[in-house]
Protein backbone atom coordinates (compact mmCIF):
# COMPACT_ATOMS: atom_id res chain seq x y z
CA UNK A 1 0.00 0.00 0.00
CA UNK A 2 1.29 3.30 -1.28
CA UNK A 3 1.83 6.04 2.09
CA UNK A 4 0.10 9.16 1.23
CA UNK A 5 2.79 11.69 0.87
CA UNK A 6 2.60 14.88 3.38
CA UNK A 7 0.99 17.76 2.50
CA UNK A 8 2.90 20.54 0.42
CA UNK A 9 2.96 24.20 2.39
CA UNK A 10 0.64 26.58 1.14
CA UNK A 11 -1.00 24.09 -1.42
CA UNK A 12 -4.16 24.40 0.24
CA UNK A 13 -5.40 28.05 2.09
CA UNK A 14 -6.14 28.02 5.77
CA UNK A 15 -9.67 28.05 6.39
CA UNK A 16 -11.01 31.58 7.18
CA UNK A 17 -11.53 32.02 11.09
CA UNK A 18 -14.82 31.32 12.19
CA UNK A 19 -16.59 35.25 13.03
CA UNK A 20 -17.04 35.26 17.12
CA UNK A 21 -20.60 35.05 18.04
CA UNK A 22 -22.17 37.04 19.75
CA UNK A 23 -23.48 36.03 23.63
CA UNK A 24 -26.96 34.36 23.57
CA UNK A 25 -29.55 36.86 25.35
CA UNK A 26 -30.32 35.78 28.96
CA UNK A 27 -33.10 33.41 29.29
CA UNK A 28 -34.26 34.25 32.37
CA UNK A 29 -35.47 37.53 33.88
CA UNK A 30 -33.13 38.28 36.41
CA UNK A 31 -30.54 38.06 33.29
CA UNK A 32 -32.52 40.06 31.44
CA UNK A 33 -32.58 42.72 34.39
CA UNK A 34 -28.69 42.73 34.92
CA UNK A 35 -27.17 41.96 31.46
CA UNK A 36 -29.89 43.31 28.70
CA UNK A 37 -32.59 45.56 30.46
CA UNK A 38 -33.51 46.32 26.82
CA UNK A 39 -34.87 43.10 26.60
CA UNK A 40 -37.68 43.31 28.32
CA UNK A 41 -39.13 45.46 25.44
CA UNK A 42 -38.10 45.68 22.51
CA UNK A 43 -38.56 41.46 21.53
CA UNK A 44 -35.34 40.28 22.02
CA UNK A 45 -35.55 38.27 24.34
CA UNK A 46 -37.90 36.39 26.00
CA UNK A 47 -41.25 37.82 27.54
CA UNK A 48 -40.45 38.36 31.36
CA UNK A 49 -44.08 39.58 31.94
CA UNK A 50 -45.49 42.24 34.42
CA UNK A 51 -46.67 39.03 37.25
CA UNK A 52 -42.70 37.83 37.21
CA UNK A 53 -41.62 41.36 37.51
CA UNK A 54 -43.87 42.16 40.51
CA UNK A 55 -43.32 38.69 42.36
CA UNK A 56 -39.38 39.55 42.03
CA UNK A 57 -40.33 43.14 44.06
CA UNK A 58 -42.73 41.53 46.77
CA UNK A 59 -39.38 38.68 47.26
CA UNK A 60 -37.08 41.15 47.39
CA UNK A 61 -38.68 44.04 49.57
CA UNK A 62 -40.12 41.31 52.08
CA UNK A 63 -36.49 39.99 52.75
CA UNK A 64 -35.09 43.45 52.84
CA UNK A 65 -38.28 44.30 55.23
CA UNK A 66 -37.30 41.67 57.88
CA UNK A 67 -33.81 43.09 57.71
CA UNK A 68 -35.23 46.69 58.70
CA UNK A 69 -37.03 45.35 60.99
CA UNK A 70 -34.56 42.93 62.59
CA UNK A 71 -33.20 46.30 64.14
CA UNK A 72 -35.98 46.80 67.03
CA UNK A 73 -37.63 43.39 66.55
CA UNK A 74 -40.67 43.21 68.71
CA UNK A 75 -44.13 43.79 65.94
CA UNK A 76 -41.16 44.97 63.48
CA UNK A 77 -40.34 42.14 62.26
CA UNK A 78 -44.04 41.23 60.24
CA UNK A 79 -44.79 44.87 60.04
CA UNK A 80 -41.71 45.94 58.33
CA UNK A 81 -41.80 44.20 55.54
CA UNK A 82 -45.59 45.16 54.88
CA UNK A 83 -44.85 48.74 55.22
CA UNK A 84 -42.13 48.04 52.89
CA UNK A 85 -44.19 46.29 50.04
CA UNK A 86 -47.02 48.11 50.58
CA UNK A 87 -45.10 51.64 50.64
CA UNK A 88 -43.58 50.08 47.36
CA UNK A 89 -46.37 49.55 45.13
CA UNK A 90 -48.25 52.35 46.69
CA UNK A 91 -45.64 54.66 45.35
CA UNK A 92 -45.59 53.18 41.80
CA UNK A 93 -49.11 53.47 41.33
CA UNK A 94 -49.12 56.91 42.60
CA UNK A 95 -46.10 57.47 40.04
CA UNK A 96 -48.03 55.60 36.89
CA UNK A 97 -50.14 58.59 35.26
CA UNK A 98 -46.75 60.66 35.31
CA UNK A 99 -44.67 58.30 34.11
CA UNK A 100 -46.68 57.66 31.44
CA UNK A 101 -47.44 61.27 30.50
CA UNK A 102 -43.87 62.45 30.46
CA UNK A 103 -42.31 59.04 28.84
CA UNK A 104 -45.11 60.24 25.44
CA UNK A 105 -43.91 63.78 25.91
CA UNK A 106 -40.33 62.69 25.60
CA UNK A 107 -40.68 60.86 22.57
CA UNK A 108 -41.45 57.01 23.59
CA UNK A 109 -44.19 54.81 21.99
CA UNK A 110 -45.65 53.44 25.26
CA UNK A 111 -48.52 51.44 25.65
CA UNK A 112 -50.31 49.94 28.60
CA UNK A 113 -48.42 47.07 28.64
CA UNK A 114 -44.94 48.07 28.16
CA UNK A 115 -45.74 51.00 30.39
CA UNK A 116 -46.07 48.17 33.51
CA UNK A 117 -43.11 46.45 32.38
CA UNK A 118 -41.03 49.47 32.45
CA UNK A 119 -42.26 50.53 36.00
CA UNK A 120 -42.18 46.85 37.05
CA UNK A 121 -38.55 46.64 35.88
CA UNK A 122 -37.27 49.55 37.48
CA UNK A 123 -38.65 48.24 41.30
CA UNK A 124 -37.42 44.51 40.26
CA UNK A 125 -34.26 45.90 39.63
CA UNK A 126 -34.11 48.10 42.95
CA UNK A 127 -35.31 45.37 45.28
CA UNK A 128 -32.98 42.54 43.23
CA UNK A 129 -30.18 45.08 44.70
CA UNK A 130 -31.63 45.82 48.09
CA UNK A 131 -31.49 41.92 48.12
CA UNK A 132 -28.48 41.66 46.94
CA UNK A 133 -26.87 44.14 50.22
CA UNK A 134 -29.51 42.66 53.11
CA UNK A 135 -26.36 41.16 54.16
CA UNK A 136 -24.69 44.08 54.19
CA UNK A 137 -27.54 45.65 56.22
CA UNK A 138 -28.05 43.16 58.57
CA UNK A 139 -24.59 43.03 60.13
CA UNK A 140 -25.24 47.00 60.63
CA UNK A 141 -28.43 46.32 62.04
CA UNK A 142 -26.86 43.90 64.50
CA UNK A 143 -24.04 45.47 65.62
CA UNK A 144 -25.28 48.86 65.75
CA UNK A 145 -27.48 50.36 68.43
CA UNK A 146 -27.77 54.02 66.87
CA UNK A 147 -31.53 54.65 65.08
CA UNK A 148 -29.60 57.27 62.89
CA UNK A 149 -26.56 55.53 61.52
CA UNK A 150 -28.77 52.65 60.20
CA UNK A 151 -31.44 54.74 59.41
CA UNK A 152 -28.66 56.81 57.23
CA UNK A 153 -27.33 53.25 55.75
CA UNK A 154 -30.76 52.21 54.90
CA UNK A 155 -31.58 55.80 53.12
CA UNK A 156 -28.00 54.97 51.01
CA UNK A 157 -28.70 51.79 49.71
CA UNK A 158 -32.16 53.30 48.97
CA UNK A 159 -30.90 55.50 46.43
CA UNK A 160 -28.00 53.14 45.37
CA UNK A 161 -29.99 50.49 44.17
CA UNK A 162 -32.63 52.91 42.95
CA UNK A 163 -30.55 54.66 40.77
CA UNK A 164 -29.84 51.83 38.77
CA UNK A 165 -33.31 50.91 38.65
CA UNK A 166 -34.07 54.33 37.38
CA UNK A 167 -31.10 53.55 34.88
CA UNK A 168 -32.90 50.73 33.45
CA UNK A 169 -36.25 52.44 33.30
CA UNK A 170 -34.16 55.31 30.50
CA UNK A 171 -33.05 52.35 28.80
CA UNK A 172 -36.05 50.42 28.50
CA UNK A 173 -38.02 53.68 27.37
CA UNK A 174 -34.61 54.57 24.66
CA UNK A 175 -35.53 51.09 23.35
CA UNK A 176 -39.01 52.19 22.70
CA UNK A 177 -38.16 55.28 21.17
CA UNK A 178 -37.76 57.88 23.56
CA UNK A 179 -35.27 60.89 22.82
CA UNK A 180 -35.53 63.15 24.71
CA UNK A 181 -34.21 62.14 28.52
CA UNK A 182 -34.75 65.06 30.30
CA UNK A 183 -38.29 63.89 30.62
CA UNK A 184 -37.64 60.60 32.41
CA UNK A 185 -35.09 62.17 34.75
CA UNK A 186 -37.47 64.98 35.79
CA UNK A 187 -39.66 61.73 36.84
CA UNK A 188 -37.33 59.80 38.32
CA UNK A 189 -37.14 62.73 40.84
CA UNK A 190 -40.85 62.67 41.49
CA UNK A 191 -40.24 59.04 42.15
CA UNK A 192 -37.47 59.82 44.69
CA UNK A 193 -39.69 62.40 46.60
CA UNK A 194 -42.82 59.79 46.47
CA UNK A 195 -41.15 57.72 48.35
CA UNK A 196 -39.22 59.79 50.64
CA UNK A 197 -42.46 60.86 51.73
CA UNK A 198 -44.44 57.64 52.04
CA UNK A 199 -41.65 56.20 53.52
CA UNK A 200 -42.32 59.09 56.61
CA UNK A 201 -45.72 57.93 56.21
CA UNK A 202 -45.31 54.72 57.30
CA UNK A 203 -43.06 55.12 60.16
CA UNK A 204 -41.96 54.17 62.64
CA UNK A 205 -39.41 51.82 61.13
CA UNK A 206 -36.52 51.30 63.81
CA UNK A 207 -38.46 51.70 66.94
CA UNK A 208 -41.25 49.99 67.94
CA UNK A 209 -44.22 52.32 69.11
CA UNK A 210 -47.66 52.22 70.74
CA UNK A 211 -49.41 52.28 67.68
CA UNK A 212 -48.44 50.46 64.28
CA UNK A 213 -48.30 54.38 62.61
CA UNK A 214 -48.07 57.78 63.55
CA UNK A 215 -50.99 59.90 63.48
CA UNK A 216 -48.22 63.26 63.12
CA UNK A 217 -48.20 64.82 59.54
CA UNK A 218 -44.56 65.61 58.72
CA UNK A 219 -42.28 65.93 55.82
CA UNK A 220 -39.73 63.25 54.95
CA UNK A 221 -37.58 66.61 55.31
CA UNK A 222 -38.23 66.79 59.22
CA UNK A 223 -38.56 62.98 59.56
CA UNK A 224 -34.96 62.43 58.62
CA UNK A 225 -33.55 65.54 61.00
CA UNK A 226 -35.35 63.63 63.97
CA UNK A 227 -34.31 60.13 62.87
CA UNK A 228 -30.83 61.75 62.55
CA UNK A 229 -30.65 63.30 65.69
CA UNK A 230 -31.71 60.21 68.12
CA UNK A 231 -29.33 58.70 70.25
CA UNK A 232 -28.38 54.93 70.53
CA UNK A 233 -30.22 52.93 73.00
CA UNK A 234 -28.34 53.33 76.33
CA UNK A 235 -27.02 56.35 75.92
CA UNK A 236 -27.71 59.02 78.44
Amino acid sequence: MTPTPPPIPGQYPDPAPSPIQPPPPPKHLIGQLLRNPRALVDGTGPDAGIPALIGLTLLGAIIYGLVIGSFARGDLLWLAPLKLVGGLLLSGIICTPSLYVLSVMGGADLRPRQLGIVLGGCLALTTLLMLSFAPVAWVFSESSSSPGFVGFMHWSLWLLSATFGLRLGRACLQALGARYPGSFIAWSIIFLLVTFQMATALRPWLGNSEKPFASEKMSFLSHWSQVLSEKPAGAK
